[in-house]
């Protein structure tokens, strides 16, 4: 989450779809595979090969959650928008 939220003030993207959504997938997809597999590779006594693969099949879920976790960024945006 920390990730998350310091690429989303980072990122020097001006749409606020896209910049949530690099960065629910790197803070939380990346971040996340980058310690987690090392540490399956050590707890299921894996090789980091066996561990890569073993966690790739969640890949495509987190990339779908970080793309609802964008949308939902974009709502709140708006939705606190300033009015006229």
């Amino acid at each position: 989450a920390a990730a998350c939220g310091f690429l989303m003030q980072k990122l020097p993207i001006r749409s606020v779809f896209v910049r949530a959504f690099f960065a629910a997938l790197i803070g939380g997809v990346i971040v996340i595979h980058l310690f987690g597999v090392p540490y399956l590779a050590f707890a299921a006594r894996l090789t980091l090969e066996n561990a890569f693969i073993a966690g790739s099949v969640f890949i495509p879920g987190d990339v779908l959650k970080a793309f609802l976790a964008a949308l939902v960024a974009k709502s709140y945006f708006v939705s606190q928008a300033p009015r006229p």
